[in-house]
């Protein structure tokens, strides 16, 4: 059984607990089709979620990524979004990279 069908059939049985942590354990393996980064937010895509992660902007103007954010399962039969502290390096690579780029990145995170 592949994760979607195992994911769908968790949910369906409302056992979404094993559900949300299925997902979390997908998400950590996931390769990462795009990082977007604004002001406030690192936008995470992955084949199966779309995830958010809070810049904020410290005192001295520089941006942090908090690690934790929410994801959402991309399929619209199912609606489970989670909060995980799963970002893959991948992803807050992409992000530290693009956010050092306007300057504004310090190297530690929100855990």
């Amino acid at each position: 059984m592949n994760f979607a069908e195992r994911f769908g059939d968790l949910f369906e049985r409302g056992e979404r607990e094993q559900a949300r942590e299925l997902a979390k354990a997908v998400l950590r393996n996931e390769p990462v089709n795009s990082v977007e980064v604004t002001d406030t937010a690192v936008h995470v895509e992955t084949p199966s979620f779309h995830g958010t992660h809070q810049v904020t902007t410290t005192n001295g103007g520089a941006a942090e990524i908090q690690r934790q954010g929410t994801y959402r399962y991309k399929s619209e039969a199912i609606d489970l979004s989670f909060t995980t502290k799963t970002m893959t390096d991948e992803a807050y690579e992409q992000a530290s990279a693009r956010l050092a780029e306007q300057g504004t990145h310090e190297s530690n995170t929100i855990e």
